[in-house]
């Protein structure tokens, strides 16, 4: 888990606020354990909150919730503490602050598998992929964003050629970041089949009468189940315990009824049995369970 810590407007109450996740960090459980932070630098396109480098379609803009001055300082000592970076930036504005401050970040503190993650990245900067790939950050990002069925609001409030550009996932991909799926629960539906529908098609997992969101952005099947496993546990160095089904990995995973493999039965298929830490905690009804 990642730790929100917020602008007070107050710089040592910002850093309190990180030595406070030092120590909670020492306590894990079996379940939960903390492994870095979480930073808030804008809201969404939908409420015209995300912070954009040009205006939105009404002329208003989005306030970044971080100053660049403010923000420095604390990713500076959390990752000089090896504490892990989420950063939500969801406008190119949010995310362009954001590597800059990274960047500085990366210069001032000594090397170590730091594995930063900017979350959700929308509308993007043309120069952002390969800044991401330069630093080693991660595209943390959740298809189910993407859907047409919730899109309408979403491009019209950008108005312009940027609805072109947005979530663009394999630009990532192409420029060499390490590209993580996730779905945004509880927030957005948590279904992963339906977020991987979305991802190699483009299209609605509700609604098959629309057309897909921007198709040349869609992930081959075998990136995609990729992304959504091994690359989601390596953004947060857990690779070496989850993400793929092998021996000394913990056994925690799903036995479907279909064949995901086949990209167009995605949405078909449904899960029999989930399985964690090699017990097995639900099983699907059928017949043959009553007889």
């Amino acid at each position: 888990a990642h730790w929100l810590v917020v602008d007070t407007g107050d710089a040592q109450r910002n850093l309190d606020q990180v030595n406070r996740v030092l120590e909670l960090r020492n306590d894990p459980t079996p379940w939960l354990e903390l492994v870095g932070i979480k930073l808030v630098l804008d809201g969404v396109i939908d409420a015209c909150t995300a912070a954009l480098n040009y205006p939105y379609a009404n002329g208003t803009n989005g306030d970044l919730l971080w100053s660049a001055e403010a923000l420095l300082p604390v990713v500076v000592a959390a990752d000089a503490a090896q504490l892990r970076l989420a950063i939500h930036a969801i406008g190119d504005l949010a995310s362009d602050m954001a590597l800059d401050v990274l960047e500085k970040m990366i210069d001032v503190n000594p090397p170590w598998d730091r594995r930063p993650r900017l979350e959700h990245l929308e509308i993007v900067s043309e120069q952002t992929p390969d800044r991401m790939a330069q630093l080693g950050i991660t595209a943390s990002v959740q298809p189910v964003h993407s859907d047409p069925a919730i899109q309408p609001n979403w491009r019209a409030q950008l108005g312009d050629d940027r609805v072109e550009r947005g979530y663009p996932w394999t630009l990532f991909t192409a420029a060499g970041a390490r590209l993580a799926f996730g779905t945004d629960t509880p927030t957005a539906p948590h279904e992963a089949l339906a977020n991987l529908y979305i991802a190699i098609t483009r299209r609605s997992a509700t609604d098959h009468s629309l057309p897909p969101n921007e198709p040349q952005f869609a992930v081959p099947l075998d990136a995609a189940l990729r992304h959504a496993t091994f690359d989601s546990a390596a953004s947060f160095d857990a690779d070496s315990r989850v993400g793929r089904v092998q021996p000394g990995m913990y056994a925690d995973l799903v036995v479907l009824d279909g064949d995901v493999l086949d990209g167009g039965n995605l949405l078909a298929v449904s899960v029999v049995r989930t399985i964690v830490g090699g017990k097995t905690v639900f099983e699907k009804e059928t017949e043959e369970t009553h007889v």
